[in-house]
């Protein structure tokens, strides 16, 4: 069902006309889906900028391996990386060429 969305948030009408009263919860998940898919691309974007500039990213891993850190570099390069005391960046091996 399409509903339009008029200046005053708490006036919305449906296909029909008729009023449509707005729901809390789907209008925080509806601000929240928005708010995380803005965020993603200001961090895509962020990162494509220091690759352009020739820095390295480094991220850390998910899932199985979320102990783990890896370094992409701006060739397109993936390597899992182990960082030292001293801040000294170590190559454990390349993950993607």
């Amino acid at each position: 069902m399409a509903q339009t969305v008029h200046a005053n948030e708490t006036d919305r009408t449906d296909d029909n006309g008729s009023v449509v009263t707005p729901s809390p919860i789907a209008d925080f998940s509806a601000w929240a889906t928005l708010a995380e898919q803005l965020v993603q691309a200001q961090v895509r974007k962020e990162i494509a900028g220091q690759l352009a500039a020739g820095h390295p990213v480094y991220y850390g891993g998910t899932g199985a391996d979320s102990q783990k850190v890896f370094e992409l570099r701006p060739d397109g390069k993936v390597f899992e990386v182990r960082v030292l005391e001293d801040g000294t960046i170590e190559e454990i091996r390349q993950v993607v060429e």
